[in-house]
């Protein structure tokens, strides 16, 4: 998410995601809000962002439409897909949402897309 919202971020890896955006609605799990409310202020702290740049990523987050899925994840079966997986909680946390929902992830991070290919998810692209 951070490459769509920081200008020193190259565009090349997500404009295929933003292309594919405009003909579904993206779900995220309910970190999401959470992953990038810290990322926007872990960027703010290395000088990378502002003040007003973070308030005004947080409005263009809002306003994309994602759908919060709402369904909580046992932290036992979080962590166990994340160690089958190989990737981190927060991570596992989207492929699970991916598989139960049998939707398409989208993703930038290698690890996740493997782990994504290795449990039979589809990439958005």
């Amino acid at each position: 998410m951070l490459v769509l919202l920081l200008d020193d971020e190259p565009e090349g890896p997500v404009t295929p995601l933003l292309e594919a955006f405009s003909s579904f609605d993206p779900i995220v799990p309910m970190l999401w809000d959470y992953e990038v409310a810290n990322a926007l202020m872990a960027a703010r702290r290395r000088g990378r962002i502002s003040a007003p740049d973070v308030t005004r990523s947080l409005q263009s987050v809002s306003s994309m439409g994602c759908t919060r899925d709402t369904q909580i994840i046992d932290p036992s079966v979080l962590a166990s897909a994340a160690a089958a997986h190989d990737v981190t909680a927060y991570d596992a946390a989207y492929l699970l949402l991916a598989i139960r929902r049998g939707a398409p992830l989208a993703t930038v991070d290698r690890q996740l897309a493997g782990a994504a290919a290795a449990a039979g998810v589809p990439l958005v692209c």
